[in-house]
């Protein structure tokens, strides 16, 4: 048994929408007021799974931070509920496990009334976020600047890796693959900027004891911001380990790093 709930976070009432069952023979109305008069187990489940999911996607996009949502719930429950009997009480909602996955909510909804029951149903969400996409084809190694970017609503729910809400969050970095446009840019798609290409001359900053010193020397392979590279320095011919702080500068790693 499907139902399906619309909910659009915007400034406007909240609308529902309910679909046809797909099984089991049963219909529903093709629209239903949520304010309506519950008559059946069904509905009273229904309804509950509604409000525990869309708070579930309310806290969710507090927690992260979302500019925005909109999402659609669309409702599973067994054929059995069709025989079971409207509850004396209002029924409680477990979450048997913390709902940490937009692919699917799941519930176990209990009533303690005259006729007892409980049923297992669950909740599939499609959530709609503005997410930050490139405006045009980025190249693999291309540093990103706020106009390759653009936020475009997109469904969230099935998305693998960790998306971007911010533009802040991607200028400055380069893309580790060639990234399409209009495609959701996650964070393992990027990577701090190329500063040091193999066999350029570099500065090698040297710190001790408050002390600073600076000699000439060759990058033996590529740096990007923060990584450690092997560097030849120019005067003693010594290689040796050292971080990448800027565009063709570097600093002498210590024992103690």
């Amino acid at each position: 048994m499907k139902l399906n709930s619309l909910r659009r976070k915007a400034a406007f009432p909240f609308l529902f929408l309910f679909a046809e069952m797909v099984f089991a023979g049963f219909s529903l109305p093709a629209h239903s007021n949520p304010g309506a008069h519950i008559e059946s187990a069904r509905q009273q489940i229904n309804a509950l799974l509604i409000k525990q999911a869309g708070a579930t996607l309310d806290a969710l996009a507090a927690q992260k931070q979302w500019p925005e949502h909109d999402y659609q719930l669309n409702v599973f429950m067994p054929a059995s509920v069709a025989s079971l009997t409207l509850c004396s009480t209002p029924p409680v909602i477990n979450a048997p496990h913390p709902q940490t996955s937009l692919r699917q909510f799941n519930y176990e909804v209990v009533c303690k009334g005259t006729t007892p029951w409980q049923v297992k149903a669950s909740v599939k969400p499609d959530v709609y976020v503005p997410v930050l996409m490139p405006a045009r084809t980025l190249e693999r190694g291309e540093a990103i600047s706020a106009d390759d970017l653009i936020l475009k609503k997109f469904n969230i729910s099935n998305q693998r890796g960790e998306l971007l809400f911010n533009a802040d969050d991607a200028v400055g970095l380069s893309a580790r693959r060639t990234l399409g446009a209009y495609k959701p840019i996650t964070l393992a798609q990027l990577q701090q900027p190329l500063l040091i290409k193999r066999d350029e001359a570099v500065t090698i900053v040297s710190q001790s004891g408050g002390i600073s010193a600076s000699t000439a020397g060759v990058a033996l392979k590529n740096g990007y911001r923060g990584e450690v590279i092997k560097v030849q320095n120019a005067n003693s011919q010594r290689v040796i380990s050292a971080a990448v702080t800027d565009s063709g500068v570097v600093k002498a790693l210590t024992a103690a790093e």
